[in-house]
């Protein structure tokens, strides 16, 4: 990553301010994901429902909490349940996607590292930045190999029909199995 955890988690709390929590220091390394129907300590609960504003206007910010939607409907989840990260990845991609350049206050920078390191905690099995990093290589190879393997199976198709129109006594037509 090229940088010290300060500057990450500087970085982190820039891009979402969510991000800025004592839960969401990077690097993670928690054994499970909070469940969203349990609680942290005998104060803290994993979801807080708070309904989306029909007008489109934002709750206000809750320390430890992301508001969004999720597996309990809008509300507030904490940072330690994947729905947070979820939430803050989808966040991060529709932003992105309109405008890198353009968007945010001049001091909110969308840090490509903060990117991954969100995408990554969103698709994790656990909360733990290291497995999340192996993991999210796993899915990339997979989903790589996969369109590796179509299209091999379409240069074959389009082999096999372009050699079947050059052979002799073809009739046009063209029958695969």
């Amino acid at each position: 990553m090229g940088t010290t955890d300060a500057e990450t988690n500087d970085k982190m709390a820039r891009t979402a301010p969510e991000l800025a929590s004592v839960y969401a220091k990077y690097p993670l390394r928690k054994e499970y994901w909070l469940d969203v129907n349990g609680k942290l300590d005998e104060n803290t609960p994993a979801f807080i429902p708070y309904k989306k504003d029909p007008h489109g206007g934002t709750p206000p910010l809750k320390k430890d909490y992301v508001w969004g939607p999720g597996s309990r409907t809008w509300g507030y989840y904490h940072i330690l349940t994947r729905e947070a990260y979820v939430t803050i990845n989808g966040r991060l991609s529709n932003i992105v996607m309109i405008d890198c350049c353009c968007l945010g206050t001049p001091e909110q920078k969308f840090s490509d590292e903060v990117i991954q390191i969100v995408y990554n905690r969103s698709i994790a099995s656990k909360p733990d930045d290291f497995l999340a990093m192996k993991e999210a290589l796993e899915l990339a190879r997979g989903i790589s190999n996969m369109h590796y393997n179509q299209t091999q199976d379409m240069q074959l198709v389009y082999l096999a029909t372009g050699l079947a129109t050059q052979a002799p006594g073809f009739t046009g037509e063209v029958k695969l199995k």
